[in-house]
């Protein structure tokens, strides 16, 4: 079973487009799959004869990796073909893990707050200031939330 989506992990087979014994072609439609978001065509990769169909139409949940058919090259005895053993998923690709940078201390600074007799002050950003003067809007009626005490 390929991997036919980047999220894919297992997929169902609706239908073998090719029967065994059939001649295919590189590009040559050989089964629809059902992954986790769509219905997809998988479509041959070389040229040979579909030798033996290992996994049948209906079939579901199959792992990536493992065996679904298997293709020959023309002129091979392929009704003597052995057919392996599930293969299973491929081995899992190890990232080179990146050393993550230590966490820094979040350190509390207690805003202060001048208060002029009479007169009011805000923090205002750019998009908070816009929003104010388009709807006609007083910030002393609002709360200041964001860092630092900016409206």
């Amino acid at each position: 079973m390929p991997s036919l989506s980047p999220t894919m992990e297992e997929g169902n087979i609706v239908k073998w487009l090719k029967k065994e014994g059939e001649a295919v072609s590189a590009g040559d439609a050989l089964c629809e799959i059902e992954t986790d978001k769509a219905v997809v065509t998988l479509d041959a990769s070389d040229d040979g004869i579909l030798a033996k169909i290992v996994v049948e139409e209906g079939s579901k949940n199959i792992r990536l990796g493992s065996l679904i058919g298997l293709i020959v090259e023309e002129g091979e005895d392929w009704k003597h073909v052995e057919i392996p053993k599930d293969v299973g998923p491929p081995p899992p690709v190890s990232k080179p893990s990146e050393p993550r940078p230590s966490p820094e201390p979040q350190i509390s600074i207690p805003v202060k707050k001048e208060h002029i007799p009479g007169t009011l002050r805000f923090r205002l950003s750019p998009a908070a200031r816009n929003i104010l003067e388009k709807h006609s809007l007083d910030a002393s009626q609002g709360t200041a939330t964001g860092p630092r005490g900016i409206f």
